[in-house]
Parts: structure tokens; C-alpha cells; sequence
């Protein structure tokens, strides 16, 4: 999932979505210490920290488009099946190889 398709699901998505992508995380992250995919400065647990911090909040069930994009880019691998959006595969062209053993 790329960035434009984080934002166009956060659109989308409700909170209770939200919480199971949180809880599945929760669950099935096993090293905290690998490098955030939204800030490369930062590990998957700060990530988290700030994350599901912004999520308790109450006023980010009013706004914060950005946070619920940063949220799914973060942790898309934990969201809810149907939401996954499926992965379109590219038509590459057949390529062509020449081969020659090595002359000694």
C-alpha cells in the first residue's frame, strides 16, 4: 500500500476498524525496535506511542485525516482483511537473454 491509497481508505475507514488494526498490532508486532515506515527516525514503538496516543484523543474523532493516513501506512499489515486493498499486478514485457559460456 502506498501513501495515496492510505489516505483515500482513511476517508473511509471508522474507528472501530481503527481499534482492531491497533489490537492486531498489538498482537502480532514482534521486534518494536524495526524503523517506522512514516519516519525513518524513528522505531515501529515510538510510532505506536505517538499513534495510538493521537487515537485516544477525543478530538481526533472530529479531524486529523493525517493522522488516520500515517496511522494505516504505519501498521496496514494488521488491518482488517477487507480493507486490504488488493495488490495489481504489472504486465512486465519478456525479456530476452543472451548467454555465452566464458572462454578460457
Amino acid at each position: 500500500m502506498n501513501k495515496y491509497q492510505a489516505r483515500e481508505l482513511a476517508d473511509k475507514i471508522t474507528e472501530a476498524e481503527i481499534t482492531e488494526m491497533f489490537e492486531n498490532a498489538k498482537v502480532g508486532i514482534k521486534d518494536w525496535t524495526k524503523v517506522s515506515r512514516i519516519n525513518k527516525g524513528i522505531t515501529i514503538g515510538v510510532a505506536w506511542n505517538i499513534l495510538y496516543d493521537t487515537f485516544q484523543l477525543q478530538s481526533f474523532r472530529i479531524q486529523s485525516g493525517l493522522a488516520k493516513r500515517n496511522m494505516i501506512f504505519e501498521f496496514q499489515d494488521f488491518l482488517p482483511k477487507h480493507l486490504i486493498p488488493e495488490k495489481k499486478l504489472k504486465n512486465k514485457p519478456e525479456v530476452k537473454i543472451t548467454h555465452q559460456n566464458p572462454i578460457f
